[in-house]
């Protein structure tokens, strides 16, 4: 959800972003009368859209489970080069154009091994552990990578083009 100008590990939820959360659970509680699963990156924002959403659904007794899978890291093969190129291009260009035209291969894994990973050995692997709706929330920079990978590019979030990007509450459904 929306988020303060702090993007490290402890940044947390603006006011807006908080209002936001809430009201996606309780629009989901409207639909969705069984409990959710939650994971989160580790950073403070997104523990804290989980807790949100939960709240929102009036979710009682939920666990909050640190998925660090789900950081925006994920795709990065080298973090120097990565802060190199993001320095210079900005990092939603690059992990655009990386996510939909390959380019930066010295950066980052490759696009549909390292997705395939998350989704097989990760998500999927630990589905038992889940619940029938599962929210996990995570960053941009690996949405936008993921989404390119399940659309096969189709995703109209090609930041390199025209300037779109994903909005707040955005995702992928699996």
């Amino acid at each position: 959800s929306e988020r303060t100008d702090d993007t490290g590990p402890s940044g947390h939820l603006t006011d807006n972003g908080k209002i936001y959360a809430h009201t996606l659970g309780e629009r989901l509680a409207a639909v969705a009368k069984e409990d959710f699963y939650y994971g989160y990156s580790g950073y403070t924002r997104t523990q804290e859209t989980c807790e949100e959403i939960a709240l929102g659904k009036g979710q009682q007794g939920y666990t909050i489970n640190e998925l660090p899978y789900l950081q925006g890291d994920w795709y990065v093969l080298d973090a120097d080069k990565v802060s190199d190129y993001a320095t210079s291009e900005g990092g939603w260009e690059l992990y655009s154009r990386y996510a939909f035209t390959g380019a930066y291969s010295d950066a980052f894994y490759d696009l549909k091994i390292r997705s395939e990973e998350l989704l097989k050995d990760k998500i999927l692997a630990n589905m038992a552990n889940m619940k029938r709706i599962s929210v996990m929330c995570t960053h941009d920079f690996l949405v936008v990578p993921l989404l390119a990978y399940v659309t096969d590019g189709h995703a109209n979030v090609r930041f390199y083009e025209k300037w779109k990007w994903i909005n707040y509450m955005g995702g992928v459904a699996m």
